[in-house]
């Protein structure tokens, strides 16, 4: 697993959309590193960060109960 750097501007993009996309979303923390890998592999695929971000939250992230 690669580590998350705040100069990566791949990782400042998917740290900045996850915060947006996520927010009051229930995640176990030994997710959040496949969640940031499986963004960065879709981004390599040609996805916007945007993009990626939301798939790997349909894939890690608990439902929103309310």
């Amino acid at each position: 697993m690669a580590r998350r750097s705040k100069t990566n501007p791949i990782d400042r993009a998917i740290d900045q959309e996850y915060t947006r996309q996520a927010n009051g979303r229930q995640i176990n923390i030994m997710n959040i590193g496949p969640l940031f890998n499986q963004a960065r592999i879709s981004i390599g695929a040609g996805l916007t960060p945007a993009q990626a971000v939301s798939r790997a939250i349909l894939l890690y992230c608990e439902p929103v109960q309310g």
